[in-house]
């Protein structure tokens, strides 16, 4: 359990750190938006990031999520359909979000 514990607070310092990069160098990579457009793509994506890191499902930490003009892209492979419609349900809990475009591959065994 102790293990789990620090597995869970390890991951979360690691996404939330990553998050912080990515809300600082995002918007000055975004050149074809405007700069108040960027910031707010670079602040939806940090915070679906940080809900799929944190999730209950430990697989949605793997997803990749990336934004533009406030539609949210969804790129991975997961386990099964749920995990899929749950990675869609956590992205649309972030204010914000226009639309969620879900790439997501069910992984086949």
């Amino acid at each position: 359990m102790e293990t789990r514990r620090l597995r869970y607070k390890l991951r979360f310092i690691f996404v939330s750190a990553v998050v912080s990069i990515t809300v600082i160098l995002l918007p000055a990579t975004l050149a074809p938006n405007s700069s108040a457009e960027n910031s707010d793509d670079a602040l939806i994506t940090s915070a679906i990031k940080t809900k799929l890191a944190t999730d209950k499902v430990p697989s949605l930490s793997r997803i990749a999520a990336d934004t533009n003009e406030r539609v949210v892209y969804l790129r991975g492979t997961v386990e099964n359909a749920l995990i899929k419609a749950r990675a869609t349900e956590v992205a649309g809990q972030v204010r914000g979000v226009r639309a969620i475009v879900n790439h997501l591959e069910v992984q086949h065994h």
